[in-house]
């Protein structure tokens, strides 16, 4: 049965993009049409200064945009290991999704022949069968090396990294690991280029109206004084003073000559973007290490995360949840002829399966580069080189033992 409970990711998820999309809607009119073209152009009688910004701006927002929205929009596309690519349900956006080429990949129902009959390596479980997954939708859909089930979009995902709220969508590798990990990598920089050329100004208005907040009298008495001020803490008590005295700066008051308001007079609305642009930036900024510090490990967020959970069970003595996340994997190991059948081999707790060796080998199998191909990793991940070595000599062993 399909799983219907309330998931917070799913409430995030539909607020984030709508704030992105408005908080980046603000930020564009204020650096674009405030900055480069009222302020700059028409004030100043500036032309290069500002089309060199404006460009160098867009040379880095458009790849973000669509690094951004060909992830977003992947949401409810699939792309079987077959290479048919469904839409579940048709809407306005696509044609653009069409465009753009969004897309997710979800592994075919039944697994490759070769697999059903044991004629090659693979994973399975305990009993040497392929892997499946009977959550949601899936109804025991095949689970190929690296796949797991999203609970938010309840299905399988190759190579599922996490389900990502900022995109509303899920973030895998191959597919969408290089466009994730490119958008993390250009949004500092884009902020840096798009508010570098403002920050002299806000900062100065910054300061006036602070020190206008301290100096008003009306102000001190309707705000500072009392004890309401203080309700939410200091951090409180401080923005909305300083709201407060942005709302009540006198309007005689000229800054500098502007045809823009936002730069005529002290403003609060481009220090309040500033910010959010520093704080989107240090997001950014520690998404993109602490993934790229799992993907140097040859893990995905979703293992770390697993191993963690498997940690704490086994400190709290949860039995049921141990096994569930246990970090052992099992591999069927065909011997000899296809008539020889295989044994099941189980890794060692302290074996990563995956880990290529180095941080540029894991990241070329991540992100689909050769020698890996994309479309081959949706269905057979690369093994570790010694991992492999010592489960084929297991397996040769206890066939020899056997016979």
């Amino acid at each position: 049965m399909a799983g219907t409970g309330f998931r917070v990711n799913q409430v995030i998820g539909r607020l984030v993009p709508v704030l992105l999309l408005i908080y980046v809607g603000f930020a564009y009119h204020l650096v674009i049409y405030e900055h480069a073209y009222k302020h700059q152009f028409l004030t100043h009688n500036l032309w290069l200064y500002p089309l060199v910004h404006v460009f160098a701006t867009h040379l880095v927002f458009l790849p973000a945009l669509f690094a951004y929205l060909s992830i977003f929009l992947a949401y409810g596309v699939d792309v079987d290991s077959q290479g048919e690519t469904r839409e579940a349900r048709p809407s306005p956006v696509s044609p653009l999704r069409r465009l753009i080429g969004a897309r997710l990949p979800r592994p075919t129902f039944e697994p490759p022949p070769d697999i059903v009959r044991g004629h090659v390596l693979y994973e399975c479980d305990a009993e040497g069968n392929p892997l499946r997954c009977w959550r949601d939708d899936c109804q025991g859909r095949w689970k190929p090396p690296r796949t797991r089930h999203c609970g938010d979009c309840r299905t399988c995902r190759a190579g599922l990294d996490h389900h990502c709220p900022w995109f509303d969508a899920d973030v895998c590798a191959p597919t969408t690991m290089t466009l994730f990990l490119g958008f993390l990598a250009l949004v500092p920089i884009l902020c840096l280029l798009a508010f570098a050329p403002l920050l002299p100004t806000v900062w100065s208005h910054t300061t006036s109206i602070w020190r206008w907040a301290n100096e008003s009298e009306a102000l001190r008495a309707s705000w500072w004084s009392r004890k309401k001020s203080w309700i939410g803490g200091p951090m409180y008590r401080w923005i909305i003073g300083f709201y407060l005295a942005a709302r009540s700066y006198p309007a005689e008051v000229e800054a500098e000559s502007s045809k823009s308001i936002y730069f005529s007079s002290p403003n609060a609305r481009p220090a309040l973007l500033v910010l959010l642009a520093a704080g989107l930036s240090s997001v950014t900024i520690g998404l993109l290490f602490f993934t790229l510090l799992n993907l140097a490990k040859g893990e995905l967020t979703i293992d770390t995360q697993r191993r963690k959970s498997y940690r704490k069970a086994m400190v709290s003595g949860d039995a049921a949840a141990a096994a569930r996340l246990a970090p052992t994997r099992h591999f069927w190991i065909p011997l000899g002829d296809e008539s020889d059948g295989g044994v099941v081999v189980s890794t060692l707790p302290e074996e990563q399966s995956y880990d290529l060796g180095s941080f540029w080998e894991n990241m070329k199998a991540f992100l689909g580069w050769p020698p890996y191909s994309r479309d081959v990793l949706l269905t057979n991940w690369p093994i570790a080189k010694g991992v492999k070595e010592r489960m084929l000599k297991e397996a040769q062993a206890r066939s020899r033992k056997n016979n």
